[in-house]
C-alpha cells in the first residue's frame, strides 16, 4: 500500500490552520482553501509532520494511513520539504482563472427609484440603448463559442435594471437567438424588488432565473426610512411583494440585509417578523450584507458603518442568530480570488459598453475596456486581470492568502488612493468561528 505514496520527505504547511468544532479539529488550507474536519488519530498523524519526515515512518501502526496521507497531501496539509508553497498557490490562481466558466452583467442603467442613505452609486440617468445591448451580446456570443462551455448565466443589474425590463426582455430574447442552440441561458437580477411584477417573474422564470437579490433593511419603519423611493415615499410594501413574487417563481431568492449601527439592534424582531409573514421557504436565504463607505457618494454614511473588525464578530452572531430560528444564512469564504475584478471571464458591460472591472466602481479608472474598441481591452486589464494576493508582502506573510484572495479593490483604492494596495477583508478578524459557520452549513445540508 504505501509503496505508491511518495518517497519524499513531507512537513507541515506553514499556511495551515487548526481549531476545534465539537470535539472534532478543522484543518484549513490557507493556500489550496480545502477544508476538513478530522478525528484525533489524523491529527496525531499530522502532528508527527511537524519537523519532515517519510511517509513510510509516519505510517507504521496505522492501518489507514496511505488513504489519509493521500488527502492531507492533496489538501495541502502536508507539503514537500522545501516546497514554495506560494508558487503552489499561483499556479491555482492561473488555473481558476483560465477555467472559471464566463458569465455576464449587463448593468442596463444607472438610474434608481430609490434612494436609499448608504447608496454607493452616482443616480445618473445613463440608460444602456439597444445598439449598446446588440454589440455586448456579439461579445458575449463570441466568448461562449471560443469557450466551447454549454451554459451561460447572465445577470442584470443597475441602478434598477428593472426601470429597463423591455431591454431586459428583448436582450434575452435575443441572446437565445444569437447563442448556439446547445447552450443553456440561466439568469439573475440584483433588484430592490419594487418593480418585481407577477408578470416581470414569469418571463424571468422562462429563462431559468435561479438567483435574485433583493435587499430589506428591516421592519417598515426602518427600511422606509433607509430605503425611501425617490418621492419620499416608503418602500417597504411595494419590496415584500416584489420578494413574494420572485420566492413563488425563482429557484433562489436571496433577502439581502444592509447591516450598520442604526438597524442592527432591530434584526432578531426582524427575523420574526419574516418568519411569520411566510417569507423564509427552502429557496430563501438570509444574507447579512455590511454596508461600507468605499466610494466618495457613500463616505456620508461612514460614521454610521460597523468596521471590518467588529462586523466580522457580528456576522457570526448573526447567522447563528437566524440557523436558531431555522432560517438558512451562512458564510461562504471567498477562495484563491476575491471578486469578479480579476477575472476576464466573469464580464460586466456598464451602460455604455464599457467593460467593468467593479460593480461598486462603475467609473473610468475602473474600466477594462469597452466593446466598441479595438482592442477591446485598455491598459487597465493588465492590472486589475493580473491582480493576486501574491502582489502583495502582506498577503504573502498571512495565513489565510488563500482565502481572501487580495480583497476587495474599491476598498483599497478608497483608503489608500491607489488599487495596487490591499486592505484585509472583515472575514479576517474573526475566520475561525466564520469557518465553523460554514462547516455546519454543509453538515446539515449534505451531510458532510
Amino acid at each position: 500500500m504505501n509503496a505508491k505514496l511518495p518517497t519524499k520527505r513531507f512537513v507541515k504547511s506553514k499556511y495551515l490552520l487548526n481549531f476545534e468544532l465539537d470535539g472534532k479539529r478543522v484543518l484549513c488550507s490557507g493556500i489550496t482553501t480545502a477544508i476538513f474536519l478530522v478525528d484525533s488519530d489524523v491529527e496525531e498523524l499530522l502532528n508527527y509532520f511537524r519537523e519532515p519526515k517519510y511517509i513510510d515512518e509516519a505510517c507504521r501502526g496505522y492501518s489507514k494511513c496511505g488513504e489519509t496521507v493521500k488527502k492531507l497531501i492533496n489538501g495541502g496539509m502536508i507539503v514537500e520539504e522545501n516546497v514554495d508553497e506560494l508558487e503552489i498557490l499561483n499556479s491555482l490562481i492561473t488555473k481558476v482563472r483560465n477555467e472559471v466558466p464566463y458569465s455576464f452583467v449587463f448593468t442596463v442603467t444607472l438610474a434608481c427609484n430609490f434612494r436609499c442613505i448608504y447608496c454607493y452609486e452616482e443616480k445618473h440617468p445613463v440608460e444602456m440603448t439597444w445598439d449598446v445591448a446588440s454589440r455586448c451580446i456579439n461579445f458575449m456570443v463570441e466568448r461562449i463559442k471560443e469557450s466551447k462551455q454549454k451554459d451561460v448565466r447572465i445577470i442584470f443589474y443597475g441602478g434598477e435594471p428593472l426601470l429597463k425590463f423591455n431591454l431586459i426582455k428583448k436582450i434575452l430574447i435575443e441572446s437565445e437567438k444569437r447563442l448556439p442552440n446547445c447552450i443553456k441561458i440561466s439568469t439573475g437580477i440584483v433588484t430592490n424588488g419594487s418593480l418585481l411584477t407577477e408578470k416581470v417573474a414569469r418571463f424571468m422564470k422562462r429563462f431559468n432565473c435561479n438567483y435574485s437579490l433583493i435587499s430589506l433593511d428591516g421592519l417598515r419603519e426602518t427600511h422606509n426610512r433607509r430605503r425611501p423611493f425617490a418621492s419620499g415615499e416608503g418602500s417597504f410594501d411595494a419590496v415584500v411583494k416584489g420578494i413574494k413574487n420572485a420566492i413563488k417563481n425563482f429557484s433562489q431568492v436571496i433577502i439581502r440585509i444592509n447591516v450598520d449601527k442604526t438597524n442592527k439592534k432591530e434584526l432578531p424582531a426582524f427575523l420574526e417578523w419574516l418568519k411569520y409573514n411566510n417569507m423564509i421557504k427552502p429557496n430563501v436565504i438570509v444574507d447579512f450584507g455590511v454596508v461600507t463607505a468605499d466610494t466618495e457618494v457613500s463616505e456620508r454614511h461612514s460614521q454610521l458603518c460597523i468596521s471590518s473588525y467588529d462586523y466580522g464578530r457580528k456576522l457570526v452572531e448573526l447567522i447563528q442568530l437566524a440557523r436558531s430560528k431555522g432560517i438558512s444564512s451562512f458564510f461562504i469564504p471567498p477562495t484563491l480570488l476575491y471578486c469578479r475584478t480579476y477575472f476576464k471571464r466573469e464580464v460586466a458591460f456598464g451602460p455604455t459598453g464599457d467593460l467593468l472591472s467593479c460593480l461598486h466602481r462603475i467609473e473610468k479608472r475602473f474600466t477594462v475596456g469597452n466593446v466598441f474598441n479595438s482592442p477591446v481591452y485598455n491598459k487597465n486589464a493588465k492590472k486589475f486581470y493580473e491582480r493576486t494576493p501574491l502582489n502583495f508582502e502582506k498577503c504573502r506573510n498571512c495565513n489565510i492568502v488563500g482565502f481572501c484572495g487580495g480583497g476587495c479593490v474599491s476598498e483599497a483604492y478608497h483608503e489608500n488612493g491607489n488599487v495596487n494596495t490591499v486592505v484585509c477583508p472583515m472575514f479576517k478578524y474573526n475566520f475561525d468561528e466564520l469557518v465553523k459557520q460554514y462547516i455546519i452549513r454543509m453538515e446539515d445540508t449534505y451531510g458532510v
